[in-house]
């Protein structure tokens, strides 16, 4: 690799640190090989030969007060790091395209017109980027753990024609040791352990829980109870993801019901360019541990 692109790469990284981003990580495309079709780089930048994955981690006393109230979490968890992201990923982009490679900076969160509305699904993992960039492992529940601050993060991509060298893939200690914490505290049932599934990035293969896309969408809204959206209409207690019309009936029926406050946590939810309740398969994995001096001294 001549100088000039080794030059380009440093500078992304401590434009990315400049600009507040906690984790910052590069993979090549032979480590997203087996990403499905419309989720390899090329599918959008035909081109490419890099990834960039940016990472921020959001305050954990935001999540230690969740049950008191929601909103801290929504807002500086979800809303506002996504915006940071965004921000980085569009700076960062030009820096690179300014040194004469072309960018493909995803958007920080799924858009409906982007997304695949029957898997919820967005265009591109961040998640399995981040793990091919050395950003951490999957874990037993599907996201994204780091080493640094366990899954209390937000992550972004940048598909780029510059061919940067890849950072090395995480290969310390094991990041999650599958206690099921997450499944147990899913208000919804949404994550099924009897249906597993697994993933191969770089040289390594991750077994996971399936998601049931709809009945976690159901929770993000907030209508489901114990969410944080105090509307608390149930999903059927058995295994499965939730069908179209099962959606579309409790929705209604948290629409009839409870009118004042659905309408409250709407206007809300995209007064501040949306959020999600819930999170609390997020919220309960406590790894790293004993990231903090307090704990240590417990």
């Amino acid at each position: 690799m001549d100088a000039s692109i080794d030059t380009l790469r440093d500078a992304v990284k401590v434009t990315a640190k400049s600009l507040g981003i906690d984790l910052i990580g590069i993979t090549d495309l032979t480590r997203l090989a087996g990403a499905p079709k419309r989720f390899h780089a090329t599918d959008y930048l035909p081109t490419a030969k890099s990834v960039i994955v940016l990472g921020t981690h959001f305050p954990d006393g935001i999540v230690d007060n969740w049950d008191k109230t929601p909103s801290g979490y929504q807002y500086y968890g979800y809303s506002i790091p996504n915006k940071e992201l965004g921000h980085a990923c569009y700076k960062i982009a030009k820096l690179v395209e300014s040194g004469g490679y072309r960018c493909f900076p995803i958007v920080p969160t799924g858009h409906s017109k982007d997304m695949d509305s029957t898997k919820q699904m967005g265009e591109f993992s961040h998640r399995h980027a981040a793990v091919a960039a050395g950003l951490g492992e999957l874990g037993y529940n599907r996201l994204l753990i780091t080493p640094q601050f366990g899954n209390r993060v937000r992550l972004c991509s940048i598909i780029t024609e510059a061919p940067f060298s890849p950072d090395p893939m995480y290969d310390g200690p094991l990041l999650c040791d599958k206690c099921k914490k997450c499944i147990r505290a899913c208000p919804g049932k949404c994550l099924d352990e009897s249906k597993m599934l697994s993933c191969t990035v770089g040289d390594k293969t991750y077994n996971y829980v399936t998601l049931y896309h709809f009945r976690c969408f159901y929770n993000l809204l907030g209508i489901g109870p114990n969410t944080g959206g105090h509307i608390n209409i149930p999903l059927p207690n058995k295994n499965g993801e939730l069908g179209q019309l099962a959606f579309l009936s409790r929705y209604i029926k948290a629409y009839l019901l409870r009118f004042r406050m659905f309408q409250y946590m709407s206007r809300q939810q995209n007064a501040v360019d949306w959020y999600d309740y819930c999170g609390r398969c997020l919220h309960v994995c406590d790894r790293p541990v004993n990231r903090f001096k307090k704990d240590q001294e417990r």
